[in-house]
């Protein structure tokens, strides 16, 4: 890459467009505060966990709900013991992992097809709308898109050069992605199947044992979890399957946004097809197109950003949370009425870590004296029925702060 300045200014400029604004863009809501908050746990007691963040709102039809590797929380808690408890030092460690993840395309690109297709992979990554707004938020799912890089190398190196160390890194790498979210069963599925293709047809097929061990060691953690619960986990995602085959009723699905992991190969694809068909000149023409036409998704001139309510971001939380810990003088609890994640979870993070002061759990409401409620400013949280407004009432407001121009937080008493 030293050597292709045009690559350079690609990264440059889709590192710029990522970080443009970033306090203020960087999303944090429900998702993004459990893992910090599992990972801040293991900071304070300095306790390794095996599992990850559960799948509450999915399901099995008996009620069993699915944990994610703990493997991702591991870097948050190093990062968190480093540098705090701000969001956004973590926030910025997924930009960069996000960032390498382009690099790392260009590279396998360059070295198995042509510096053209390199670069014009390159290019779709880094001004992709997609991974440029996924770029500014901690989550597991998005972790994916570096996985499934490293993955497709991996996967190139091993079935060229057929040696057992490849495999057993491509294992791990595999069963590191099946870990983060189970929708990586496809990626894991698909490169047993090439490599035990490849394998055959090279009478190596018994490589395939370091593949498969590579995979219990890249989930070594929840492996090691279902071994001492009675292979819960493992139980719960067979159930899931059949029932996902049979048509039987279940909380759990798929969304688009699990399977975002499939642009990588969709890019390389789409950067072969083009420079093959196309002069050199024209590909270059085309991606000029491409990054002016993607210029509105990046969404650099919102005032909020994507996957909060409006009127909040990581400033406005940090906001809310000093004026929390400064006001209260007892137990106490928090909810939002900004949208359906009524029990504030990001704003719990922000007072327990960042200003140490605890709230009351999330099932202690009606034993609350005081709620604050963050709502929008045509909101009257008195009037509002939900279960964590309704736990306190009759009550009255004691206090009430206007946030920005969208929100405000209010101090309710129980009567």
């Amino acid at each position: 890459m030293k050597r292709d300045k045009l690559a350079v200014i690609v990264v440059l400029l889709g590192t710029l467009v990522r970080f443009f604004r970033l306090p203020e863009l960087a999303s944090f809501s429900y998702e993004q505060a459990l893992a910090l908050e599992a990972s801040g746990q293991m900071v304070q007691t300095g306790k390794l966990s095996l599992i990850g963040v559960e799948y509450f709102i999915r399901q099995t039809s008996t009620g069993h709900s699915f944990f994610n590797s703990a493997f991702y929380l591991y870097p948050l808690a190093i990062m968190q013991k480093l540098f705090g408890f701000d969001p956004l030092v973590t926030t910025v460690l997924f930009t960069v992992l996000n960032i390498l993840s382009g690099i790392g395309l260009y590279l396998v690109v360059r070295r198995y097809f042509t510096p053209v297709a390199a670069k014009t992979a390159l290019t779709l990554f880094m001004f992709s709308p997609i991974m440029v707004n996924i770029s500014r938020s901690i989550w597991h799912v998005y972790l994916l898109v570096p996985v499934t890089v490293c993955s497709i190398w991996l996967l190139y190196t091993s079935t060229r050069t057929p040696k057992p160390v490849w495999f057993g890194l491509l294992g791990v790498v595999l069963g590191f992605g099946f870990g983060l979210n189970i929708s990586y069963v496809l990626a894991l599925m698909t490169g047993l199947i090439m490599c035990s293709f490849i394998l055959y047809q090279k009478h190596k097929l018994g490589y395939l044992i370091y593949l498969l061990l590579g995979m219990v060691l890249g989930n070594l953690p929840t492996v090691i979890f279902d071994l001492r619960h009675n292979f819960y986990n493992t139980y719960t995602f067979a159930t899931f399957l059949s029932e996902m085959f049979s048509g039987t009723k279940t909380g759990f699905s798929f969304e688009p946004y699990h399977f975002l992991y499939f642009l990588i190969p969709i890019f390389i694809l789409i950067s072969i097809v083009i420079t093959r068909q196309l002069s050199k000149r024209l590909v270059y023409s085309v991606l000029a197109l491409y990054v002016l036409i993607s210029i509105p998704g990046w969404h650099l001139t919102v005032k909020y950003p994507q996957g909060m309510p409006d009127g909040t971001n990581l400033q406005t939380l940090r906001h809310i949370s000093s004026i929390i810990s400064q006001d209260s003088s007892s137990e106490f609890e928090v909810a939002a009425i900004l949208d359906g994640e009524t029990r504030a979870e990001n704003l719990r993070y922000f007072l327990t870590y960042v200003d140490h002061k605890l709230s009351m759990s999330a099932d202690k409401y009606p034993e609350a004296k005081t709620l604050y409620v963050v709502s929008y400013l045509d909101q009257d949280p008195l009037t509002k029925s939900v279960w964590e407004l309704d736990s306190i009432k009759p009550a009255k407001v004691a206090r009430e702060w206007n946030i920005n121009e969208l929100i405000k937080l209010t101090k309710l008493e129980k009567l």
